[in-house]
C-alpha cells in the first residue's frame, strides 16, 4: 500500500510518499502527480527553498513557499491523490491531509 503524508506549518510544506501500490497503474498515477508537483515547484518563482528526494517507491518534497500559486499546486496534487484513494482505497492511504 502506498502511504502519502502532506504536512504544512505556515509556509513550510512537505510531501512524503512511501511504499508501492498493488498495481502498476496506481503506482504510475501517484508517481506522475509527485513528478508534476516537483516540476511545478522547481519552475515557480514562489518557492524560497526546495529539496526533492525522489527514489523508486519513496519520495520526499520539502519546500518553503511564498505565494498562492505554489499553495494551489499542492492543493491540486492533493485532489489527485484523494481521487486515486477514492477509486483504489486498498492501495492508497493518505495519512495526513493538510487541508482538512
Amino acid at each position: 500500500m502506498t502511504e502519502i503524508r502532506m504536512t504544512r506549518n505556515k509556509q513550510h510544506y512537505q510531501l512524503y510518499v512511501k511504499n508501492h501500490a498493488k498495481t502498476k497503474m496506481v503506482c504510475h498515477a501517484i508517481s506522475s502527480l509527485v513528478c508534476c508537483l516537483a516540476g511545478a515547484l522547481r519552475n515557480s518563482d514562489q518557492v524560497d527553498r526546495l529539496i526533492t528526494d525522489m527514489d523508486y517507491g519513496d519520495s520526499h518534497i520539502d519546500c518553503y513557499i511564498n505565494g498562492e500559486r505554489a499553495e494551489e499546486d499542492f492543493t491540486a496534487i492533493l485532489i489527485g491523490f484523494l481521487q486515486i484513494q477514492k477509486n483504489h482505497p486498498d492501495e492508497v492511504k493518505i495519512e495526513q491531509n493538510i487541508f482538512l
